[in-house]
């Protein structure tokens, strides 16, 4: 049997989770990888998410969500789930030869959606800015993936 060339896409999605354009540096495109990070670095600044993050996990849910910038986070999850669905693709088209369906994008697109949604909503849940959108973004994948095998099936 013939040994498939190529990274994991579900590794890829993984890597990408650790930070934005570490899964094009997985699939060995540094110059995307840079592009990534490059335009992720402004908004990281104009949401404040960094400093959003210490305190969320400093338990000072109240000054995290003072802090957030939520217009300019909500741009920040939808680049970051860009870069992860970039990632995938890049990893599928190398293991199978072929671009990866169009469907495998609902999950993503999901995500986003309900993790803008978590953004939003965020002051009236204890989890705070950092944490409600991630398990509300998490729903989402799940969502997407049903929504997904009914798509195909």
């Amino acid at each position: 049997m013939e040994q498939q060339k190529g990274n994991s896409p579900w590794v890829a999605i993984l890597m990408s989770t650790l930070g934005c354009g570490i899964g094009q540096i997985y699939n060995k495109q540094f110059f995307k990888s840079l592009y990534f990070l490059l335009i992720l670095l402004p908004l990281n600044a104009k949401s404040n998410i960094n400093e959003a993050m210490i305190y969320s996990f400093l338990g000072q849910m109240d000054r995290a969500s003072e802090t957030l910038n939520a217009n300019w986070a909500m741009i920040w999850m939808g680049f970051f789930y860009i870069a992860m669905y970039e990632a995938y693709t890049t990893s599928y088209k190398k293991i199978n030869s072929k671009e990866a369906s169009s469907v495998d994008a609902v999950p993503f697109a999901i995500a986003v959606m309900f993790g803008d949604m978590g953004i939003i909503y965020e002051r009236f849940t204890p989890l705070g800015p950092i944490f409600f959108p991630i398990a509300t973004s998490l729903m989402g994948i799940g969502i997407g993936i049903i929504i997904r095998k009914i798509i195909i099936s």
